[in-house]
């Protein structure tokens, strides 16, 4: 009898021994942030949501306003609290579950486009890109939409259309805005499928697969709409995302921020010039033999796969692109993570061609690396780096301050910090303070019932009470709508009760801000994108009447506590 397979075996054990190999790797570079408090859209939706699956039940969160994300990742987090407890290093190291599997899936698709090596340099570009290292640990949809596409489509050039199915059903019920990749290919394949003649029975068994997500989500929008009475979101979601977003001027200009994201932002730029180099003059490469993959690893593409590949890979980079641009109140780097793996795949296919290819890499990984820490000279958010831990460990000493002084409350300030510290949940207080809700840092100064706040004694004006959808670069938002229940003062009062106020810089503002050298495209981008930068602490001391209590600077970010006059 002949012995067992051997690329049996080897399919199996290559698995088994990378993706914990890579999880501990990540746990271990991620160590400092595991224990970070909620931040941002974590603590404005995700965690809450989250919660709620968890303690009541409820696929459609009732404690902060649904958005109509599907609730996949909602579901992981539930999962694990109920099995380890519910606390930020549970959630953190679970969500890098998603980037271990993601890391594995990129390098699997890069070795099978062109060998072990090309897999190893995408998925070495990939783990060290800033969005991608940040993201890892936060409680987030894009992340786990990344991981469940990169594998569908490993899948997909294996040929295994069950796989493929079931993985890109799992991106969409991750986040409903996957949609568009499956949607892409089976327009691709449709028209393959028209040219070749084919019969409509081989037809359909090819397209069959791109179905199976389009009816996940349906399922999923049938259910969200039994519950809330709406398809998709909310109005206001749907106005701040859609409707807001519906102008070709904001449109082109989103879409030069979209390209600028992929190909250079947060040290991709050396990876793109370089690649390009390499692609369009020839004296910068060198002659590379033939590569021959390790034992039983799987057989890099034919040359004709290979281009087939690259096409499918430009146009689901320009399908994302474009839609992007296209659908969204905040353009955010972190939604092009289901098509970085593929941006990276064919700059590394690129980079490896030149002279001196490795020291080349390293010096792209190096870049890449210093980006985690380095803030770039203009506006840009927290959560694209590590700047979102120093914002969080402010607000950290910024809550421990007014609760170890609670006769301050009730607090005035701005979503996230309110949530931050009326909802024990988030990490950051023990008990709930009372606080009264700001719309922003912005003139005029208006509470979230919409009533003028130009120092402690406006007079109050009642008003019917709504939820706003958190806004700014700084640190994200857009995905989310901000929920006003918990503990904020009534309208009646929310003039006259407050006795102190934290105020925290929302957005980056670096003191040499390079934007400020094209103040043409800075002033046309504020009014397409509806912005107003923030006022800054002095200011807002001043417009308030305010007198310093506490404060705290991290790598250009501040944070004050302060109390009425």
């Amino acid at each position: 009898m002949p012995p067992a397979s051997g690329p049996r075996r080897s399919a199996w054990r290559a698995p088994l021994l990378a993706v914990p190999s890579i999880y501990a790797l990540a746990l271990l570079l991620h160590a400092p942030l595991l224990k970070l408090p909620y931040f941002w859209d974590e603590a404005g939706y995700f965690v809450p949501a989250s919660l709620d699956l968890l303690r009541h039940g409820w696929w459609v969160s009732r404690t902060t306003p649904p958005n109509g994300h599907p609730p996949l990742v909602m579901a992981w987090l539930a999962l694990l609290w109920k099995t380890f407890g519910f606390a930020p290093l549970v959630t953190r190291g679970g969500m890098l579950v998603f980037y271990a599997l993601l890391l594995w899936g990129a390098f699997r698709l890069g070795e099978r486009f062109g060998g072990r090596r090309l897999g190893i340099v995408t998925a070495l570009l990939l783990a060290c890109w800033p969005i991608a290292f940040a993201q890892a640990t936060l409680a987030q949809l894009d992340l786990a939409a990344a991981c469940f596409w990169i594998w569908a489509l490993v899948f997909r050039y294996r040929d295994r259309p069950l796989a493929y199915a079931v993985c890109a059903a799992a991106g969409c019920l991750s986040k409903d805005t996957l949609i568009i990749l499956p949607f892409a290919l089976g327009v691709l394949d449709l028209g393959r499928c028209w040219r070749a003649k084919l019969p409509a029975s081989v037809s359909l068994r090819r397209l069959a697969p791109h179905f199976a997500p389009a009816l996940a989500l349906l399922c999923w929008f049938a259910y969200y709409h039994h519950v809330t009475g709406f398809w998709v979101g909310n109005p206001q979601y749907l106005s701040y995302n859609v409707q807001q977003a519906a102008s070709l001027p904001r449109m082109l200009m989103a879409l030069a921020r979209r390209v600028w994201q992929l190909a250079g932002y947060q040290g991709v730029l050396p990876v793109t010039v370089l690649a390009a180099a390499a692609a369009l003059w020839p004296r910068l490469r060198k002659r590379v033999a033939d590569q021959r993959s390790a034992p039983h690893a799987p057989a890099p593409a034919t040359e004709e796969t290979t281009r087939r590949m690259a096409g499918e890979f430009a146009l689901l980079i320009a399908v994302s692109l474009l839609f992007h641009a296209a659908v969204g109140g905040a353009v955010l780097a972190r939604y092009l993570l289901p098509v970085a793996a593929l941006y990276f795949v064919l700059c590394a296919r690129q980079l490896l061609r030149l002279r001196w290819a490795w020291e080349v890499v390293a010096l792209c990984v190096a870049v890449l690396v210093a980006n985690w820490f380095w803030n770039p000279p203009y506006p840009f958010p927290y959560e694209d780096n590590l700047a979102y831990a120093s914002f969080i460990q402010l607000q950290q000493r910024a809550a421990a301050d007014l609760e170890a002084h609670r006769q301050l409350q009730p607090v005035l300030s701005a979503w996230p910090a309110t949530d931050e510290l009326s909802n024990p949940d988030l990490g950051y207080v023990r008990r709930p303070l009372r606080v009264v809700r700001l719309e922003n840092f912005t003139l005029p100064l208006r509470t979230t019932d919409d009533q003028p706040l130009q120092g402690p004694a406006a007079p109050p004006q009642k008003r019917a009470t709504r939820f706003t959808v958190g806004t700014g670069p700084a640190g994200g938002s857009g995905d989310v709508a901000v929920p006003l229940q918990g503990v904020a003062a009534s309208p009646a009062s929310a003039q006259s009760a407050w006795n102190s106020a934290l105020l925290y810089s929302r957005e980056y503002q670096p003191a040499h801000n390079l934007a400020r050298l094209f103040p043409w495209w800075q002033r046309v981008g504020d009014k397409l994108f509806q912005h107003q930068p923030p006022l800054k602490g002095p200011a807002l001391l001043r417009t308030l009447r305010l007198r310093h209590q506490f404060s705290a600077t991290k790598d250009g970010q501040w944070a004050i506590v302060a109390s009425r006059r």
